[in-house]
């Protein structure tokens, strides 16, 4: 899906870069497959055009074959990640975590209508 992002907002995000200032220039590159009506594009598919469509199905069977011919690289990518996490875990103890739970839940039915400050308050208590 970011590959299709990215060829779909390729040109617009130029045109936004070459004059720094998104807010006061009018965009007018064009998407590649979207119809960037906004709200009066196609709600079954929230604007996508046909080719858009195609697009996304040509890209998600290259990374099912890809995955399917690569399966150790993934298996081997998922282990190494669940042993970060396990040592990232065990580095804290069960007390620190339940604490670092017990504030959190704090937090958010504290400021459950200010989403901004539950973020800054939660990158508090967990600055990873």
């Amino acid at each position: 899906m970011a590959l299709l992002l990215y060829e779909n907002n390729y040109t617009r995000w130029l045109e936004m870069a070459e004059h720094n200032d998104n807010k006061e220039h009018k965009i007018l590159a064009i998407t590649k497959y979207t119809s960037g009506k906004g709200n009066g594009g196609s709600k079954r598919y929230e604007g996508w055009t046909k080719a858009g469509r195609q697009r996304m199905n040509e890209l998600y069977g290259m990374v099912r074959a890809d995955r399917a011919e690569n399966r150790e690289w993934e298996e081997d990518y998922m282990e190494e990640h669940k042993k970060k996490k396990n040592n990232k875990r065990s580095s804290t103890t069960a007390e620190e975590r339940a604490k670092k739970q017990r504030a959190v839940t704090i937090v958010t039915n504290t400021l459950r209508d200010d989403d901004d400050e539950i973020e800054e308050v939660c990158a508090q208590i967990f600055p990873d």
